[in-house]
This record gives structure tokens, sequence and C-alpha cells, in this order.
């Protein structure tokens, strides 16, 4: 989903922008986003992620960590409001806006949008561009033309540090911007020349089948590259407010990176427009489920992290190692208690105007069909089933990786729980499929926010500290690069 979530989010911001400007005018629009996409924005950053970062005791490291530790409520709680503006201890990194990043960048887009506007006929960008026009019809009436896109978006995205680039906060990197931007540009001009869902429903199909093999070949490619990437590219950035570009740090591994961004810009492209098109094809008829899906989207993705993150927390911290079953188990209860919520609060209250525009009529005939009991019943069925199928799977793959300590891994970096280190007597021969050994990645955690030191105990299990990954760094080089000072000199 990471291909092209955002991307396809961005498109449609552009497209029901711009519609929106045809049929109320800019005004209504600037009015409709403020409402709907500012203030939302604006609890979010100031009071949702607070509580969360509160509830789960999370830091910029992560959930398990040594800085709350003593600490009292009122500690807590002060220590997470404005990205730590009243405490010492080291929660926050940077100002950041959690999964709202990207309505920060919408809002960017907005104001771009209503800027270009106010120069009526000198708007050159976003009033019938006769260059932007031709090129939104010649990429989608070929079905070939989405490789004219990804030739267009490739620079940008190779200039990115990372073919696979994590979002930007509020200190955000000006080639991230732009990109998104693209998109942003290119929902505008589909809604300009709306005529065009029809080709692209006629080959919505074809752009889905090529690019799901990709889909799966590509992220192992993309995080081999991110592993062997230059240690120039840590001190190379595009960030607004600490611009440092190094040739090395975008130019390392010049071919292979070229190979990677071309490709995941085209499955970016296909994976856009062939669901922009599916959708056209067949949700164009009405159907009440899929309206009550879509309204309530908004909603999902605002609160949905409250959920994912306490239930993930406690239920890593249970005794079973089936991770499949935890996970879906896990992800059947965030879809309930979303849900459940939505129905008792936000679909016909007056909440509901922020999130859906316009609260629900509870009277309506085909509000019945929605109650929680309703559609507990529809899919509690699919559900159980998924979580049968999880069960054997997480029990397959574990019998398969029977006695491999994998999990010796993970607690080496995150540092949660000591015994699990300390119940094997030998550790030696441990590593992932990238020769990663409990030293790698116990080097990749910042020493001062343990809970505990791993090292230690790693070596006194005969963890070889000269091995190597597969590219050929060993856990000093981690170290080293992590700013962990006192495991390099031990």
């Amino acid at each position: 989903i990471h291909f092209f979530r955002m991307q396809l989010f961005m498109l449609l911001a552009g497209f029901f922008a711009e519609l929106v400007c045809q049929r109320k005018g800019m005004t209504h629009l600037c009015r409709d986003r403020a409402k709907r996409i500012l203030l939302p924005f604006l609890v979010g950053i100031f009071l949702f992620i607070p509580l969360v970062t509160f509830l789960i005791e999370s830091t910029w490291a992560g959930r398990f960590t040594n800085v709350y530790e003593n600490a009292s409520i009122f500690e807590k709680i002060t220590s997470v409001l404005l990205w730590g503006a009243f405490t010492d201890k080291p929660i926050f990194n940077e100002i950041g806006f959690w999964h709202f990043w990207f309505i920060y960048f919408l809002l960017f887009y907005y104001v771009f949008h209503w800027l270009f506007h106010q120069l009526d006929s000198r708007d050159f960008l976003f009033k019938n561009n006769v260059f932007l026009n031709w090129l939104t019809r010649f990429t989608l009436t070929y079905k070939w033309g989405f490789i004219v896109l990804s030739c267009l978006a490739f620079p940008i995205h190779y200039s990115l540090q990372s073919p696979m680039f994590w979002p930007s906060q509020f200190n955000f990197q000006v080639n991230e911007m732009v990109y998104y931007f693209g998109f942003y540009i290119f929902g505008v001009y589909l809604c300009k020349n709306i005529q065009l869902l029809k080709q692209l429903a006629k080959h919505s199909w074809f752009y889905l089948i090529i690019s799901l093999p990709f889909v799966f070949l590509l992220n192992e490619p993309t995080t081999r590259y991110d592993l062997m990437r230059s240690v120039v590219v840590d001190i190379t950035s595009w960030k607004i407010a600490n611009i440092q570009l190094w040739e090395e740090g975008i130019f390392s591994d010049g071919f292979g990176k070229s190979i990677i961004v071309i490709l995941r810009c085209a499955v970016s492209w296909t994976l856009c427009l062939g669901f922009i098109g599916l959708a056209h094809r067949y949700l164009n008829n009405p159907s009440r489920y899929v309206r009550y899906l879509a309204d309530s989207a908004y909603w999902v993705f605002w609160i949905h992290v409250i959920f994912t993150n306490i239930f993930s927390k406690y239920a890593q911290q249970l005794s079973s190692d089936n991770s499949m079953f935890k996970t879906v188990v896990v992800f059947n209860l965030c879809l309930f208690c979303m849900y459940f919520l939505y129905n008792k609060c936000i679909r016909y209250s007056f909440l509901g105007d922020y999130f859906m525009g316009k609260r629900k009529d509870p009277s309506h005939p085909d509000e019945a069909h929605f109650s929680s009991s309703n559609l507990t019943k529809k899919v509690a069925p699919v559900c159980l089933v998924s979580i049968c199928i999880a069960f054997v799977w997480g029990h397959l793959n574990n019998s398969i990786h029977e006695g491999s300590k994998r999990e010796v891994l993970v607690e080496s970096f995150v540092a949660r729980n000591q015994d699990c280190l300390e119940k094997y007597i030998l550790l030696s021969g441990v590593e992932d499929r990238y020769g990663r050994t409990p030293l790698h990645t116990a080097s990749l955690f910042p020493e001062s926010l343990r809970r505990y030191n791993p090292i230690p105990i790693l070596l006194k299990k005969a963890v070889d500290i000269n091995s190597t990954d597969f590219v050929g760094r060993t856990p000093l080089f981690y170290a080293v690069r992590t700013g962990n000072l006192k495991d390099a000199e031990r």
C-alpha cells in the first residue's frame, strides 16, 4: 500500500477540489476545507497525538524506552504537550504530526490552489494550462501513457534519500512536497477532463495486472538498497530548514537506484490509475454499503492509531509466539472499535458535519442496515475465518522456524525483556536474512534510551563481534553510524 496510497489520496484531493471549485466556487472550497481539514488537523496534532503518546508512553525511538521511568502522571502529561516544550525528556526529536503529515501537505496545496486562483486570467497552473491539458489527455487516452508520467516523476523521486521514502513532518522535504504536488495537479486536470474516466475504466484491469507482480518483487531490492546505501545519505537533507545536498548522498549506486525508482514510479501511477478506473467501472452505481465505507473513511483514518498502537502494545507482551494470529485479532478488534464509535458518536452527531460533510438522518430507511449489531453479524463469519487462517498460518510458520531464536533479533533492538536473552546458553549463529546478528540490531537503538544494555549479554552468549552483514558491515559500523559511542568502545 506504500507504493501508491498517498499518491492516490493527493490525486483524488486535487480532483475533488477542482470539482467543488467548478460547482460552488473557490470561496466555498476554502470554507469547507477549513472546517473539514484544517480544524480536525489542529485537534489531531494538539490534542489527539499527545493523548496517544501519553497512553502508550511513546517516544521518537519507540514505545520501550527508559524515558518514562520514575515519572509521575503529571510529568508524563506535560512531557507530551507541544512536542516536549515543557520537559527536558527526549520524548520528541522533531515537531511531528504522525499520520496527519499528509493533511499538513494538503493544506499547503489548498493554499497554492487558492493563491493561483487569485491570479485569475494570469493563473498559468490551474486555469486550463495547455500543456497540462494535453499531457493528461495523452497519458490517459493511451494505456501505455503511464510511462510518460513515470518518467516525469522519476527525477524528483530519485532525488529522495530512499526509493521507499518515509513521510516528512513539520520540517518537510522540499522535493517530497513537490512530488506529491504533481499528483494533486494531475487530479485537478483529470477533473477538467472528466470524460477520461471512461478510458481509465477501460484500462483499469490492464494497469492492475501489470503492476501487481512488481508490488511483491520491488520490496526486497528497495530494502537492500536502503541497508547498503552510503553513509553520506545520512547527512544529505532536503528539509526546508536544513537543506544539505551532497552528490554521493543523492547519486550513490546510481544504476541500481535508477532501476528501483523508475519501477516504483511506474507502479505508483498504474495502481493509482487502475483503482480510479476500477472504482468508476464497478462502483458508479449507487450502493448503500460503498457509501457507508466512503463516509466513514476519514474518521477511520483519523482515529485508527489510538487502537492500533494500544492493542498492538499489549498484544506484543502476551506470551503467545503466534504473531500472525495476534496481528489479525488486533486488526479485527481495531475495526470493531472504530466502527462502533463511528456509529455511536460520529455518523448522527455534529461530528459528522466535520468528518463526512453532513451528518446522517438516523430515521432514513437505509440506516437500519448500518446498526452495529447488523454489521457485526455480516462481517463476523469473515473475521472468524481470517482469525482461524492466521492461527494455522502462524503455527506453521513457527514450526518451520522452531529453534531459530529469531525473537532475539527483535529483543536485542527494543531491549524490553531481559529474560528473553538470558534464557539461552548460546546465541551464536543467529542472524536475519541480511546477515545481521543480534549485535547489529542492538547497535541500531539509541543507547541512552535503552531499558537495559543487551550488548554485554550478547557478548557473553558468544555472538561474534566481528560478524558482517550482507554488505560487509560489522556491529561496530552500526554503532558508530547510530552514534552509540559507548557501544563502540565496548
